[in-house]
Order: C-alpha cells, then sequence, then structure tokens
C-alpha cells in the first residue's frame, strides 16, 4: 500500500490519507522560451518540478470532506510524503486540479466514486 501524508508547512498538523487507487508521478522542467525575429528558438532552463495524480475510489463523503478541509486551509503550500522507487519523499507543493465524481448513497453513508488530486511542487 501506499503511503500518503500530508503536513501543514509547520509540520505541527498532519493528515494521513488513505491508501490511493493510484499514483502516478511525473517531472516536467520549468523554461522560459521566445523566438528571435529570425524564427530560432531560446530556452532558459529554470528548474525540474515534480507532479503527483493521486486517484481514490469509495471514499466517504467524510473522508473527502477531511481532505479537502486540509487542503482549503492550509493554502497555498504543504508538504507532501509519499513513496517512490527512491524511499519516502517530501515534497512542497500546492494542490491543482480536484476532481471527483458525484456522490452516491448506501444506507445512510454517502459515498463518491472517485476523488482526483493533482499536488504540483512549489
Amino acid at each position: 500500500m501506499a503511503m500518503l501524508i500530508l503536513k501543514n508547512t509547520s509540520k505541527s498538523l498532519t493528515l494521513t490519507l488513505p491508501a490511493p487507487k493510484e499514483m502516478n508521478l511525473g517531472r516536467f522542467d520549468l523554461t522560459k522560451s521566445r523566438r528571435t525575429s529570425d524564427g530560432t528558438m531560446q530556452m532558459q532552463y529554470i528548474a525540474t518540478k515534480r507532479r503527483l495524480d493521486v486517484t481514490w475510489e469509495y471514499l466517504t463523503a467524510s473522508q473527502v470532506q477531511s481532505i479537502l478541509d486540509f487542503l482549503a486551509s492550509n493554502k497555498p503550500f504543504f508538504y507532501v510524503v509519499y513513496e517512490d522507487y527512491n524511499g519516502s519523499q517530501e515534497m512542497l507543493a500546492y494542490c491543482g486540479d480536484i476532481k471527483y465524481s458525484p456522490a452516491f448513497k448506501k444506507g445512510s453513508v454517502r459515498y463518491f466514486k472517485s476523488l482526483t488530486l493533482s499536488f504540483i511542487e512549489v
């Protein structure tokens, strides 16, 4: 099971998240690019950043609410602790896209079919 923990910037508050169905880690380069008057591309490398896309299935409404509450109360930045091929990693991030499927109710408990969050390194 994949470990996933959110921490506020002072690291005094943590939220251990349920095991996700899927975690996809990507890396991308930040650049400043432009073209000269003769059409030549000029590019300046700035940094390489990480992006972590996480998907859960069938979370309860209270689980989703606790995640969204943590994100809302710790804007703009927080720490994400996750596992990759090098073991435990920590990155200062913000939350990009938040996508979820409409909820359904089973008995007295409301569930979300899926929740996907994008954590992007600062």
